[in-house]
């Protein structure tokens, strides 16, 4: 397959980057088990005061999208 960054380094790809990305196929069928997880940590940083309100509501609003089938990234606008 090739490489999308084909062409723009001069050295050889590590094999680490290979192992890396091999597992995208499996990671992305667990990835709204992964923005609940990432949910329940932006829930606690902002009862800390690490976060604020609105951007935790920003994190809920794409919780919302995605269970609404939206299955692309979505930006809020408290996100630059």
């Amino acid at each position: 397959m090739a490489q999308l960054w084909g062409g723009r380094f001069t050295k050889e790809t590590d094999q680490l980057v290979y192992n890396f990305n091999a597992s995208i196929t499996f990671d992305k069928r667990f990835y709204k088990q992964d923005i609940r997880g990432s949910l329940a940590h932006v829930a606690m940083l902002a009862k800390q005061g690490i976060l604020t309100e609105e951007e935790k509501e920003c994190m809920k609003l794409l919780d919302e999208k995605l269970a609404g089938g939206a299955g692309a990234i979505l930006w809020c606008a408290c996100v630059n």
